[in-house]
């Protein structure tokens, strides 16, 4: 049979009759499509099962963090991601909004390290700051430990919170209408 002849072929089973699936072709695939209910319900538990079970990605400040000078962030780190830091400043809310955007930034030559033996994860990156002179950043280094974050040097620490993802709601910062 050619690739061109699939298209509402039977599977054969072990008796040599067709079965209860039926291949279709796409364009650039060929696909088995269970045909009855039982087997679309199976199809979803077991891909609900097999994603479901994750841990959301990101480790989220609960409340902004202070890092001095007045400045104060809401981070979020994919630990399992050598660069994955992200930096907004907080809305209305605290930490589930932000005030600045579009969105959430990607934190400028970020590092996350791999966690050490007692559970640290060291975290850097470069935050742009409006100045007359350089430089024209600020390096922000913060510690991880467990469900908590801290700016290295400070030992006040807020609590992380797992999210699914970075989509947050646009806010103004609070007191600014």
């Amino acid at each position: 049979m050619t690739a061109s002849g699939v298209e509402g072929a039977r599977v054969a089973g072990a008796s040599g009759r067709g079965s209860s699936r039926q291949l279709r072709r796409t364009d650039t695939e060929m696909s088995v499509v269970p045909r009855s209910c039982c087997g679309w319900a199976c199809l979803v538990g077991i891909l609900t099962s097999a994603c479901g079970s994750a841990e959301p990605r990101y480790h989220v400040t609960e409340r902004p963090l202070a890092c001095g000078d007045g400045l104060v962030l809401c981070v979020a780190i994919d630990p399992r991601d050598a660069q994955g830091v992200w930096w907004w400043e907080p809305g209305a809310s605290g930490c589930d909004s932000y005030s600045t955007g579009p969105g959430v930034f990607p934190g400028d030559q970020a590092s996350v390290s791999v966690p050490q033996p007692d559970g640290q994860i060291s975290v850097s990156f470069r935050l742009p700051i409006h100045a007359t002179s350089e430089p024209y950043h600020r390096e922000l280094r913060l510690l991880v430990h467990g469900d908590s974050i801290r700016v290295a040097g400070d030992d006040a620490s807020t609590r992380l919170q797992r999210r699914s993802n970075l989509i947050l709601a646009e806010e103004p910062k609070r007191g600014s209408r």
